[in-house]
This record gives structure tokens, sequence and C-alpha cells, in this order.
């Protein structure tokens, strides 16, 4: 398969009343490692926390690591094993909480969300921590999410990446 990819975002209008940033950050890449039949897009993307003081570098750095290890994992397994979203979300929130340590803040001041895919010729792998869609298509033509989307404790929270890992890192 040959895939065509776009990726935009838009600044909300909370951030334009507030006067921010929009904070939010895609990557996706397409490849063809050898021995497979067709290409292989990888697409990730986030939402930085407008709470967050480093709301927009947390997100860039978030869909950026996890496309290169999307990428690197892609070429060297030919494949995608069972925990290799968890694995790279693991990777994303390491660098992340090492950034808030550079800057000596609370790790949630690089708090955003992670959504990914990794679509291989015969496989699919979806990742989803925080609020977002990600949508397929089923053989009807119809649209339907492949998680439903996440919350934090309250119905209008957002459950960010820093908070997910921690969470399954302690047991709960």
């Amino acid at each position: 398969m040959i895939w065509k990819t776009i990726g935009r975002s838009v600044i909300g209008s909370s951030h334009i009343q507030s006067g921010k940033d929009c904070e939010d950050a895609i990557a996706y890449e397409t490849l063809t490692p050898p021995g497979f039949d067709g290409e292989v897009l990888i697409c990730f993307a986030s939402d930085g926390a407008g709470s967050a003081a480093y709301a927009k570098e947390a997100a860039t750095t978030s869909v950026q690591l996890a496309t290169s290890l999307a990428a690197a994992l892609v070429a060297e397994q030919q494949h995608i094993a069972e925990d290799d979203m968890l694995r790279i979300a693991e990777s994303v929130y390491d660098r992340l909480e090492a950034l808030a340590a550079e800057q000596e803040v609370p790790k949630n001041e690089y708090s955003c969300t992670l959504l990914g895919c990794i679509l291989l010729p015969q496989q699919s792998a979806f990742i989803q921590i925080g609020d977002g869609a990600i949508v397929r298509s089923d053989d009807s033509g119809y649209l339907s999410p492949v998680f439903w989307p996440q919350n934090g404790e309250y119905q209008n929270a957002t459950a960010f990446l820093h908070r997910i890992v921690y969470m399954a890192e302690n047991g709960y």
C-alpha cells in the first residue's frame, strides 16, 4: 500500500482567547524496510497541556521521539511486538522526565497526550494516552474509534502521559 499523509493542527478557541500559541505536535513517516511488501506508515500526535509551562516542547519531543523509535523498531524487528507501543510510551515518558529534571521543574510542567499508530502491510498497532481520537474505517465505510477517548479523574479532565505511565509503573 502507498500512503498519502497530511498533518495539520489548528489553534483552539481557548488558546486564541488567552493569547497562547498552538501546543499540538504531529509527526509521521512512511518507510519501506527491506523485505516488506508495501510501505509502513508511522504517525504520532500530541496535545500539550494548556496548564503546563513546557507544553509545546513536551508535545514536540513526544511525537519526534515516538516516531523515530517506532521507525527503528520496525526496521530492526520487521514486525510489531505486543509491548512495543508501551515501550515507546515509557521511553517518551523518561525523556520528558529528564527534560523536567534539567529545567528543575515538576514533571507535570511537561504534560501532554500521546496518540499514535504503526501500520504495516499485515499488522497494526495503536496507542492512546489522554483525550483525542484515532478512528478507523471498516469494510462498510463506517468510522469508529480504535479506543474510547480517555478522561482524567473528572469528566472534563485529561489523563496525561506522565500520569498514566506513573500509574502503570506503580500498579494502579
